[in-house]
């Protein structure tokens, strides 16, 4: 029941996101404060709880529909594409810029930098790093096939019981998390 939950949200999201429907994905984002706030990672939760007070409580109008329009883009430069300047060739003196972006540069810097750090992005190489590794995956995978891992069976046991993270979370953010938060942000 936990991972059907959890499944649809990641579904809603998806529909969300080719959408461009931001309002949706920062509903989903919302829940995943929580969510995350159950696990042991806490990187994405500071994050999440970030944003949320920088959209709720600290951005002006103007620079909270700047951000949330860069939030999510469209590959294909159809309808409802957003980047920063609203269309190619935009005039870079116009008063949004002048008055909401250009105030506010070095944190879209540092929003960048934060998204890297958080998913660890890196450039990828092409070689292979691990090809002594190989022997034990065919194992791992022989001794997979041996015992039907991927069939469902009730009597066997994976060592652990699903944990309700949302619950988790909601209980560790109204217990100490979210003081520990604002202490550390302001």
């Amino acid at each position: 029941i936990l991972f059907l939950r959890e499944f649809g949200w990641w579904v809603e999201m998806n529909y969300a996101i080719p959408e461009g429907d931001v309002g949706r994905l920062m509903e989903i984002l919302k829940i995943y404060m929580f969510t995350f706030a159950g696990t042991a990672n806490q990187n994405y939760v500071g994050y999440l709880l970030d944003l949320y007070a920088l959209l709720r409580y600290e951005c002006s109008p103007d620079l909270k529909d700047g951000i949330l329009n860069n939030f999510l883009f469209n590959l294909n430069d159809g309808p409802g594409n957003f980047d920063i300047a609203g269309r190619r060739g935009g005039d870079f003196d116009e008063q949004f810029y002048h008055r909401t972006v250009a105030p506010n540069v070095l944190h879209f810097l540092k929003m960048k930098e934060d998204m890297e750090s958080a998913f660890a992005l890196k450039r990828r190489w092409k070689a292979h790093t691990s090809p002594h590794l190989r022997d034990e995956t065919q194992i791992l995978l022989r001794l997979y096939k041996d015992e039907e891992l991927r069939k469902f069976r009730s009597c066997r046991s994976m060592g652990h019981a699903a944990v309700n993270t949302f619950d988790r979370g909601y209980h560790r953010l109204d217990a100490e998390k979210m003081a520990e938060h604002v202490e550390r942000s302001t």
